[in-house]
């Protein structure tokens, strides 16, 4: 009987040992047990990320993340990316804040840290959010929470978009709307931004790559766009578009597997430049050569954003590479008197670039007349674009034609043209580059590290980026 309980004993301790052992282990990432696995015989290391001779390797580059599997860890990617535990702050619905959302989630939801039912209702009442479901009062108080149990939650606006998203939400009401914080994990953030800024998944999977690690590393730089709010970034084009988790047509959400591949080889990885991540802007389509940033924003030069040759005809055909917009030389002169580019009954003789930057972007316009004008070219474009609708001069990169009663626009390229060229991307990427040398043409001088499970957020360069007016 004493030895019975003597060996019962005896395993309770070793039980206990062993479970403050593995629980060590878990709390440090596996750091103290390292050495003692590498006195066993272990399995050949993974391949290190492979750098091609124009691309230098950090000293700190670490093994790239095996691709995804199939079946539901790769339906539910992005679970596995919460070890980096890096948080974002989404401001949702930011430039259309709704007065009343439905919120669901398969699993249930918890709403200020209380059980609720799988679908509720979220409104204003007075100064407070109230949350209803189809029973009963669930909150009405001046702040509210709301996360799902398991999985995303679920929300649909009054104009029924669903959008699918997960991490919490953080609900106030400011000004008769409510305010809608989603708080999710950096990677999961990232996921749902890649698709609306690239505008197709069912691109080479290279393009995918570089597109992921540019967008990463453009979160790191300049998270704090909105410092004095309660939030790190909106999800329209001020900062980056978010559409969420898509959905599968069983209705769970997903990517798809080629995209879901591309993620999970470069997850973590991003862009740095002088021990800080870089900002790595990027947009459509450059028109045939990209821009350098002090000629674009003004401000001081930046050694990675440099104006760099490029061919992107050949992806986007006619609604990027090439356009042009008409107007009545009346409607023009319309606008330029109300802009004071004219004065009273002056007629207008003439519009023209007269100046232009090394790229052959537009710098200034001349508005002829018996007063002339001389108009900065991206103040113009902005005027133009608010007039007669978003983009219909979509860059700089145009010249100006009149012709009777008309007015004609001629250019190329669609968006600022600092950074990556997205179409020249996809381009290089049919080509054979891989997402190294792709990033390394339009970020030269800038290394590849990868974020490491559970790591402090890198420093960003925000100071530098502060005199950006972060439009395009």
């Amino acid at each position: 009987m004493n030895r019975r309980k003597a060996k019962t004993s005896w395993t309770l301790r070793i039980s206990v040992v062993l479970g403050i052992l593995a629980l060590a282990v878990w709390q440090s990432g596996g750091r103290h047990i390292s050495p003692l696995l590498a006195a066993f015989p272990v399995a050949p290391a993974a391949e290190s990320v492979a750098y091609p001779a124009a691309v230098t390797a950090p000293a700190d580059a670490v093994l790239p993340v095996p691709a995804a599997r199939s079946g539901r860890e790769s339906v539910l990617l992005f679970r596995t990316t919460r070890v980096y535990n890096q948080k974002v702050r989404l401001h949702l619905f930011a430039s259309r804040p709704p007065k009343f959302i439905s919120i669901s989630s398969d699993d249930g939801l918890m709403v200020s840290g209380h059980p609720a039912e799988a679908k509720i209702t979220v409104s204003i009442n007075g100064t407070h959010v109230l949350v209803r479901t189809h029973s009963r009062k669930v909150a009405d108080a001046p702040a509210v929470t709301i996360e799902p149990i398991e999985n995303i939650l679920q929300i649909r606006q009054p104009n029924g978009r669903l959008l699918r998203t997960p991490g919490e939400l953080r609900i106030s009401v400011r000004q008769g709307r409510l305010h809608i914080v989603n708080q999710l994990d950096l990677e999961s953030y990232l996921m749902g931004i890649v698709e609306p800024e690239l505008g197709s998944l069912k691109l080479p999977a290279e393009a995918i790559k570089a597109q992921l690690v540019a967008s990463r590393s453009y979160i790191l730089a300049v998270r704090d766009r909105h410092p004095h709010e309660d939030f790190d970034f909106c999800d329209d084009p001020h900062c980056q578009v978010y559409a969420g988790i898509p959905a599968s047509r069983t209705g769970s959400a997903r990517f798809p597997p080629r995209y879901e591949q591309a993620a999970a080889a470069v997850r973590g990885v991003y862009l740095r430049y002088h021990g800080m991540p870089a900002a790595a802007f990027f947009h459509h389509s450059c028109g045939g050569c990209t821009e350098a940033i002090e000629d674009v924003w003004g401000g001081s030069r930046v050694g990675y954003l440099r104006r760099v040759k490029d061919s992107d005809q050949e992806y986007l055909g006619t609604k990027g590479w090439e356009w042009s917009f008409t107007i009545s030389r009346k409607s023009f002169m319309k606008l330029a008197y109300t802009k004071r580019w004219i004065q009273g009954p002056q007629a207008l003789d003439g519009l023209r670039v007269i100046r232009t930057d090394l790229s052959g972007r537009a710098s200034q316009i001349l508005v002829q007349s018996a007063q002339p004008k001389w108009v900065p070219a991206r103040a113009f474009l902005q005027i133009m674009n608010r007039q007669y609708g978003r983009e219909v001069l979509p860059s700089l990169l145009f010249h100006i034609t009149m012709s009777g009663d008309n007015i004609r626009f001629d250019g190329r390229g669609w968006g600022h043209g600092v950074g990556m060229c997205q179409a020249g991307s996809v381009l290089l990427a049919r080509q054979g580059h891989t997402y190294q040398q792709i990033l390394q043409h339009y970020y030269p001088g800038t290394t590849l590290v990868r974020l490491k499970p559970n790591a402090k957020l890198p420093k960003a360069d925000s100071r530098r980026m502060r005199f950006l007016p972060w439009t395009d």
